[in-house]
């Protein structure tokens, strides 16, 4: 739903396919770089993150609830989603 919602925000595959990448594998990897004040509240709420919290067996101590993850991610997803409608709804109207 994600992938589908940058396709129709940004209206090119290629452009889409490189947002999501970066969106789910890049920008987690420099969260490391960042001072440690932040990036344990980056990590913890970014929504790839945060919706892996439902798929791991051991929770780590400073980690999200399973369910308080999948939540942050749909949230992502919808909002998302309600943005790519709304471009859709202006632009194709």
């Amino acid at each position: 739903m994600l992938g589908l919602a940058l396709g129709a925000l940004l209206r090119q595959a290629a452009a889409a396919i490189t947002v999501l990448v970066a969106a789910l594998y890049v920008l987690p990897g420099i969260s490391l770089a960042l001072p440690a004040a932040i990036q344990r509240p980056v990590q913890k709420f970014w929504p790839t993150q945060a919706g892996h919290q439902v798929t791991s067996v051991i929770q780590g101590p400073d980690s999200l609830a399973p369910w308080a993850g999948f939540g942050i991610m749909t949230l992502f997803v919808a909002a998302t989603l309600a943005a790519a409608f709304l471009a859709l709804d202006r632009r194709d109207a």
